[in-house]
Order: C-alpha cells, then sequence, then structure tokens
C-alpha cells in the first residue's frame, strides 16, 4: 500500500508533543516535520522519543510555495546542514525553484551526507500542462532528487486528469519515485488512488491540514485498507 504521511504542524513544544501523541496511536508509515510552522533541535529530539521507528522528512517550507515563513537562503542552508548532520532525519524537502535553484551546491552537500532528498513544487493557483509537470519530473531527477514531488491546484476535474496523466508518464520515464497530489476537493481522488498512478506517499492530516485537500489520516487509512 502506498505510504501514508502525516505533517506536524505544531507552532510551539507543547502543541507538537500533542501531535505525536495522538500519532504514536495511529498506523502511519511516516511523519513530516513542517519546521516552518516551528523549528528548534529540541523538537527534533522530541519527535525521535515519541516516534523512533517512523521514516522523518524533514520540511521548511516557505511562503512561496505554501509555508508559514520566508527565510533567506543562508538560514536554510543552515538547518539543512544542521539537520543532515543530525543523523535523526531520513528524507530533506528541497523546493525546486527556491533553493535548488538558488544554491545548487546545498545537493552534493546534503548527498555527501548519506541524506535522501526529495524536491518538491507546488502550485496553488493552477495546474501546469502535462508537458510541463513531465518536465519537472524530469528536471528533479536530472538534478539529483532521490524523490521527485509535485502538487498542483486543479481548477475543474480536467486539471486532475492531467496530473494523473503527467505522473503516469513521468512514473514511466524517470528512474526515481515520485509524488503526485492534485490539490483541493477536487483533487481528493489522487490522495486516495494515487498508487495507481505510480505516488509513492500520500499526505494525511491531524486536526489541522497543511495543504489544501488533505484528508484526516484516520479516514485516509480506512479508504487505502478498503481499496
Amino acid at each position: 500500500m502506498i505510504k501514508i504521511c502525516v505533517p506536524i504542524t505544531g507552532s510551539n513544544m507543547e502543541e507538537i508533543k500533542c501531535q505525536l501523541n495522538e500519532l504514536a496511536l495511529i498506523d502511519v508509515d511516516m511523519i513530516e516535520w513542517r519546521a516552518d510552522y516551528y523549528f528548534s533541535m529540541e523538537a527534533l529530539e522530541l519527535i525521535k522519543k515519541i516516534l523512533p521507528d517512523k521514516e522523518l522528512i524533514f520540511t521548511f517550507r516557505t511562503k512561496a510555495e505554501g509555508g508559514e515563513k520566508q527565510p533567506d537562503d543562508d538560514f536554510l542552508l543552515y538547518i539543512y546542514t544542521l539537520i543532515s548532520l543530525s543523523g535523526k532525519v531520513n528524507i530533506i524537502d528541497l523546493e525546486l525553484d527556491g533553493i535548488c535553484k538558488t544554491k545548487p551546491e546545498i545537493i552534493e552537500r546534503l548527498k555527501s551526507s548519506g541524506i535522501k532528498l526529495m524536491f518538491s513544487n507546488h502550485d496553488f493557483e493552477k495546474t501546469p500542462s502535462e508537458e510541463e509537470i513531465i518536465n519537472r519530473y524530469k528536471r528533479m531527477e536530472e538534478l539529483g532528487a532521490d524523490i521527485a514531488k509535485i502538487a498542483v491546484m486543479p481548477k475543474d476535474r480536467k486539471d486532475v486528469d492531467a496530473l494523473i496523466s503527467a505522473a503516469k508518464v513521468a512514473d514511466k520515464m524517470i528512474q526515481i519515485p515520485i509524488v503526485a497530489i492534485s490539490m483541493g476537493e477536487l483533487g481528493k481522488v489522487t490522495r486516495i488512488d494515487g498508487e495507481k498512478i505510480g505516488s509513492i506517499i500520500t499526505f494525511g492530516s491531524l486536526e489541522k491540514e497543511s495543504a489544501p485537500g488533505q484528508i484526516p489520516v484516520k479516514e485516509l487509512i480506512k479508504k487505502l485498507r478498503a481499496i
């Protein structure tokens, strides 16, 4: 079954602890620490203490792609390096049109530490053409991604179909695994049927979604098991 990942979106240590304790009672595969909501190495220690066996994605989403903050590149370079050296994170999320473009040297630096990289690209306004989506997946692979993630916003069912079609092509064309998400209410089918289009991870939410259209994790688990 497609891997289920739940974002940690606490804005302080107490909120993070409550979310972790709730997740400890739910059968999920991965967690994503959304450090743009709150960042400290103390929080990382707490995550690994409460959920030591869960695969962990570290994400500092910028405002440009739907995050809470817009830090400068020097800050991002610092925290990505710090996280990679901690040995406590499995995957770091890097924005294709952000740090990957402005500071491409970070890619080899992080890969040399042995950590896996997920390159991501988000469009909260529209769904690009199928050709453009495929080209973005190809660019991620060429730059050195271990996983390629694209999330787009549909305006109608045709946009959802375009994302699905592009994902199926990209999954056969490139050698790395992909994540493909059509956001919002219209795109929920891609969160449930993602495995059919080649997607390896789907994101469910606790009480607060970190992207439009995320399905509450308990409901998501039921739907996926039924399928």
